[in-house]
């Protein structure tokens, strides 16, 4: 059953014996049965794991999750197979026809500048209206110029 989450925060070297993920620090080595991990968070300078070791987690489904300076995840590592979700998900992203990228991507600026109309609008601040002009004018053709429009009104 997995139900660690382990997180490594301070230089270490990372390899895997015998189903075993060994931890060795300045402070010595931990022991961790990989059977027991369900992720990984990573946050620091001089962390090393190899892409074997990286592969075998992958494969027993252990997830592993990079942290900023600030402790936001900036990439997670998850086994390519590991969910039946994941992996049909993935397969029809690829698979998606161009058409259906470019409603999609209409339909997220149309939102951000809607929202950005709504936050000027919140805060009782000028040019809200201006905004809220070009969700009309976002097509296929203009949708990175009207989100650009959009965003120079609004930070301004």
């Amino acid at each position: 059953m997995r139900f660690r989450t382990l997180e490594i925060s301070s230089a270490a070297e990372i390899h895997i014996k015998e189903r075993q993920l060994e931890i060795t620090t300045d402070d010595g080595v931990v022991v961790v049965p990989i059977e027991d991990l369900n992720q990984i968070m990573v946050h620091g300078a001089n962390i090393r794991l190899s892409t074997m070791d990286l592969s075998i987690l992958c494969q027993n489904k252990v997830a592993l999750m990079t942290l900023d300076d600030r402790y936001l995840p900036t990439a997670i590592v998850l086994s390519f197979e590991g969910h039946t979700r994941q992996s049909k998900l993935m397969h029809a992203q690829v698979n998606a026809a161009h058409k259906k990228y470019m409603e999609l991507w209409i339909d997220i600026i149309k939102q951000k500048i809607t929202n950005q109309s709504r936050g000027l609008s919140i805060m009782g601040l000028d040019g809200a209206e201006r905004i809220a002009e070009y969700v009309a004018m976002v097509d296929e053709e203009s949708v990175d110029y009207c989100e650009s429009l959009a965003a120079k009104e609004y930070f301004s």
